[in-house]
């Protein structure tokens, strides 16, 4: 160290067409910030490097990732259907896709990545404030909570609004979804993920990310509608 601009080079050449642009820029950007933690001078000027960060667009661009369907009523639909509003790890699933449709929230934002992966200054816990709002006539308005992290706000979070739906949609309302799994899964710690759940065995249990697309591709098989990759589920929209 430092890294001469030849082996920069030469490492950028060696991955090109074998990843997306993208990974080998974020590659580039940690070893930038190992030579400026360490003092080490970069060749940040260098026209050989920059035309090769350039050549990533062109090179690269074969391995991105294809454009990600959005999810649709219909999925949600299809995932209503073969819920089971009798068993609570059901309703915390309904809960969590509603809430996520509605509130236009990627499912990581909402749920955890494995069982011992809780982190309350990453995943929105049991005890957060839920807002219930209602109209004038006492009929639901929107649930409303925060989270306190997501993926362009950092640290800062954000709010979740599920505006309530009504009439031909009644059955797809995040309000009612929530108020469903609040009631169902009334024992669950203060201290557990907000949609976790009691299981079989009367045990909380956290709501992981690649449950809901499981279950949803189960239900889309049955429904035969559109298939969609579990890929594709942190982008949820509602249309």
């Amino acid at each position: 160290m430092p890294a001469s601009e030849d082996l920069i080079i030469g490492f950028v050449g060696f991955h090109i067409g074998n990843v997306s642009g993208s990974s080998v820029k974020g590659w580039l950007a940690g070893l930038r910030a190992w030579h400026d933690l360490h003092g080490a001078p970069w060749p940040s000027d260098s026209r050989k490097i920059r035309f090769a960060r350039m050549s990533l667009r062109i090179a690269g661009a074969h391995r991105k990732r294809p454009m990600r369907n959005p999810i649709t009523i219909a999925h949600l639909l299809a995932l209503y259907f073969g819920i089971n509003f009798n068993i609570p790890f059901h309703c915390a699933v309904w809960a969590v896709a509603c809430n996520a449709f509605w509130g236009c929230r990627r499912l990581g934002e909402l749920t955890i990545p494995s069982k011992s992966a809780f982190d309350p200054k990453l995943h929105v816990a049991r005890s957060t404030a839920i807002q219930f709002a209602l109209h004038p006539n006492k009929s639901p308005k929107s649930v409303t909570f925060h989270i306190p992290w997501m993926k362009t706000t950092k640290e800062k979070g954000a709010s979740v609004i599920g505006t309530a739906q009504h009439k031909e949609l009644r059955s797809l309302c995040p309000f009612i979804a929530m108020k469903k799994h609040m009631q169902v899964n009334t024992d669950m710690p203060a201290d557990f993920s907000l949609f976790g759940y009691i299981d079989d065995h009367g045990k909380p249990q956290h709501m992981v990310k690649s449950t809901v697309p499981r279950i949803l591709q189960r239900d889309m098989e049955r429904e035969r509608i559109t298939q969609c990759t579990g890929s594709q589920f942190p982008n949820w929209r509602s249309c």
